[in-house]
């Protein structure tokens, strides 16, 4: 499996870190560092502290337990034997579900604080319509999903249930959590 898109993830997550530290310091030394703000940052930082552990273990079940690829289309317990190798791409779903939901939450807190405000679509969609929100009317359900051999890691809604495979609706985990992390990067670089 590619590595280029974890190594990536890693460099950013570093780099972001540094940056968030950098911006905590300087606003509670320059005075201007309201309570708002201030738990906005710590928050931010527990959040950054899960993402990291959770992409670390990611990336030590993708090594680990999928070296080849694997699509999962509606784990059903009633229908499907939970064999190990399905357990074990639920529980990377969970995991991945979770980043996202992490992920979401920075970017809400970031929201409220004027000088963080960014998006991310990829996060955006995939937390909005494939997780949060399938039932509305631009919704998506995700039964199925996948992990290839590309790089970008857990996949959501790979097979529709219109049969149109022509759209891919989600780049993937570490696509999406690095177009997160370059633009949260890149409103952190302009502080």
């Amino acid at each position: 499996m590619a590595d280029f898109a974890h190594d990536r993830v890693r460099d950013l997550l570093d780099d972001v870190s540094r940056r968030m530290s950098t911006f905590r310091k300087t606003r509670d030394s320059s005075g201007h560092a309201d309570q708002t703000t201030g738990n906005g940052i710590a928050e931010i930082e527990a959040r950054f502290t899960q993402i990291d552990w959770a992409c670390h273990e990611i990336r030590n079940m993708e090594e680990n337990h999928f070296r080849t690829p694997w699509i999962a289309i509606s784990l059903d317990p009633n229908k499907t034997r939970f064999d190990q190798a399905r357990t074990d791409l639920l529980a990377l779903r969970f995991m991945v579900e979770g980043v996202y939901m992490a992920a979401w939450q920075v970017r809400e807190v970031c929201q409220r604080i004027k000088a963080l405000k960014f998006d991310a679509n990829g996060l955006r969609y995939v937390r909005n319509q494939l997780i949060v929100h399938p039932t509305k009317p631009d919704g998506v359900y995700s039964w199925s999903y996948a992990i290839g051999m590309d790089g970008n890691g857990l996949t959501l809604a790979v097979a529709r249930s219109d049969g149109d495979l022509s759209k891919q609706l989600d780049a993937g985990f570490w696509p999406n959590l690095e177009e997160f992390l370059l633009n949260f990067d890149a409103k952190l670089r302009q502080l």
